[in-house]
């Protein structure tokens, strides 16, 4: 029988496409999409018990999302019941996507066909390749729960090898769709929309550098591999001068770190074992940690994008022997010198790993990679594209390096093999309904063909899309490398601009000292000709003729005016030749450049 929903598609929201609110009468926090009906709320704000209150059966605790059809029956619940008896029966209640599931089933005699499932959206949206994640458990309680409502239910082991009970491990959308293809889900039944609670773990490290918390289906706190590394790097090497360390403590604190950066993408850790970890590494190394000083404090109580002056930078810099650094008008934004100041940090720290053994260059790409896509959360979104370059070339990842690309790579969920054993739920329900025989065998052969040219195609179809991005990734690296080659052609057009500014002003300056010479020749030709009329007036008033030595005075007056004449012509002709002189100086500088 052929697959009914391969073409069937889900219901796709994005952080940016809704806006947290408050909501004090049912629920702490709502995802609510602007211009539609739409909200999604996380079930926790309808247990009281979950932040802190009694708890009669934790493994019954299931964080989920509510949309706004669940919402509606929740309303009338309450209604019904009255506020009593409804803080009785709610965890009964919403306490489970499993339990609301029965609830719905029993209160409207339907089973409940449309689910919301969360997702982890990537770092820089979805342009540049990445993928938004969902968590494994989530996937299988929600496949149980549809294959069951069609009445062809699978077990916890549906999946065999590839996912065990209580793996905290997240894969990527394509996966989650090549799953729900193989049992043949119909997907526009779900709905998954980038969860409300990561989105305020955002906001906290951006504000205060709070590590970005997201919580399991039970509600414990866990941290992505990416953001282990971060808080890691920020509680064992920002604090540390690390010239003042050994090579042996150098190597202790990269190993601890590393082990994260190495895992496999998708992976999380529990919040309270990195904090345990933590402790216990800074117990063994209390030497470098005795102080207790943290240079980052300062930046930690103010606003992400407020402006500081850099000598707060300059003053962490100074405590931890890292060299000082300049900015235009000496101040920047909070989230910038917090970002700076990690990145130095961890240079320094690496090279000094690079110097003990030059291979650990290589063995630190994963580290840097991870400490990278933690620190992008911490960046205003506009900025986090031209931020993830900056960072690659300030942690030296240059040459081949350079474009390294940060999107993680997943291991399948599921191998060829894998697939190949697995009987489809639709095979499952025929053969216990008793279907047997050389016709249903001959029947099966077929659709396990179809079934497999089908991910053949899919595979197929895989292939072209990896050597798309393949391609594309080779553009973007070729754009870069003509970013590089520009950047020095920048640099000596910016030299010829200094050079031009240097001949205005030498073309400035002589126009000035020809204008100052006309001025005192003139004056000086003014005064020598009012002089001479007024020798003239005095002796056309005399009686008697005019002495000798008066007469005399006229033609060497004359003379003077001449003299001042031809004076003024060379002052002129040097200052010409002066200009001709400069403009051939600098045409040679240009040439020589």
């Amino acid at each position: 029988m052929a697959a009914k929903f391969t073409e069937s598609k889900w219901n796709r929201v994005t952080v940016s496409e809704y806006k947290l609110q408050t909501r004090m009468d049912w629920c702490v926090w709502v995802a609510e999409v602007p211009g539609t009906l739409c909200h999604y709320s996380p079930n926790y704000g309808l247990i009281s018990e979950v932040s802190g209150g009694e708890r009669r059966d934790d493994e019954e605790i299931r964080y989920f999302l509510l949309d706004a059809a669940d919402m509606v029956l929740v309303k009338s619940l309450q209604e019904q019941y009255g506020l009593e008896k409804w803080e009785k029966i709610r965890l009964e209640t919403v306490g489970s996507l499993r339990l609301w599931s029965e609830v719905v089933f029993k209160h409207t005699k339907a089973e409940k066909k449309n689910f919301v499932i969360r997702s982890i959206p990537p770092v820089i949206k979805e342009i540049d390749g990445e993928e938004a994640t969902v968590f494994m458990d989530e996937v299988v309680e929600i496949i149980q729960l549809l294959t069951k409502s069609r009445g062809q239910p699978v077990g916890n082991d549906f999946l065999g090898t590839a996912w065990r009970h209580g793996e905290l491990k997240a894969i990527p959308l394509s996966q989650f769709k090549t799953i729900l293809e193989l049992y043949d889900i119909d997907k526009s039944c779900i709905t998954i929309v980038d969860d409300p609670a990561h989105a305020i773990g955002v906001d906290f490290l951006f504000g205060k550098e709070d590590p970005l918390k997201v919580p399991t289906d039970d509600f414990k706190g866990i941290l992505s591999t990416e953001h282990v590394v971060l808080t890691m790097v920020k509680s064992l090497v920002c604090p540390v001068n690390w010239r003042t360390a050994t090579a042996v403590e150098r190597q202790d604190i990269y190993e601890e770190i590393n082990r994260y950066a190495l895992m496999d993408a998708g992976t999380y850790i529990p919040y309270d074992n990195v904090v345990h970890e933590i402790k216990k590494i800074k117990e063994e190394h209390e030497r470098l940690y005795s102080n207790g000083d943290d240079p980052l404090q300062i930046l930690r109580n103010r606003h992400p994008t407020s402006l500081i002056s850099v000598n707060n930078y300059n003053k962490i810099a100074g405590n931890i022997g890292m060299p000082y650094v300049s900015v235009l008008g000496n101040k920047c934004a909070v989230w910038c010198i917090r970002m700076n100041a990690t990145i130095r940090i961890s240079d320094q720290f690496l090279s000094y790993i690079a110097q003990a053994d030059p291979q650990n260059f290589n063995k630190s790409l994963d580290f840097k990679k991870a400490l990278i896509r933690g620190l992008l959360w911490m960046v205003p979104n506009s900025d986090r594209v031209k931020v993830k370059m900056d960072s690659i070339r300030s942690l030296g990842m240059k040459a081949t390096l350079y474009n390294t690309s940060l999107i993680p790579k997943y291991s399948d969920i599921l191998t060829s093999p894998q697939i190949e054993r697995f009987e489809t739920p639709v095979e499952q329900f025929e053969g216990k309904n008793g279907t047997t025989g050389s016709e249903a065998g001959c029947s099966n052969c077929e659709k396990f063909a179809k079934m497999e040219n089908e991910l053949q195609k899919k595979l197929e179809f895989a292939k072209v899309k990896c050597n798309t991005v393949e391609e594309k990734a080779k553009r973007v690296d070729a754009l870069l490398c003509l970013i590089l080659k520009q950047k020095d052609k920048f640099e000596k057009l910016e030299k010829q601009l200094a050079d031009l500014e240097l001949k205005e002003a030498l073309n400035l300056k002589v126009e000035s000292v020809e204008r100052s010479v006309h001025e005192q020749y003139k004056q000086e030709n003014e005064l020598l000709k009012l002089k001479r009329d007024k020798l003239k007036n005095e002796l056309s008033r005399v009686a008697v003729s005019p002495t000798e030595e008066l007469l005399a005075e006229i033609p060497l007056l004359d003379e003077r005016i001449e003299d001042l004449e031809f004076c003024n012509e060379q002052l002129i002709h040097r200052a010409e030749h002066q200009r001709d002189f400069l403009n051939m100086l600098l045409k040679r500088t240009n040439g020589a450049a």
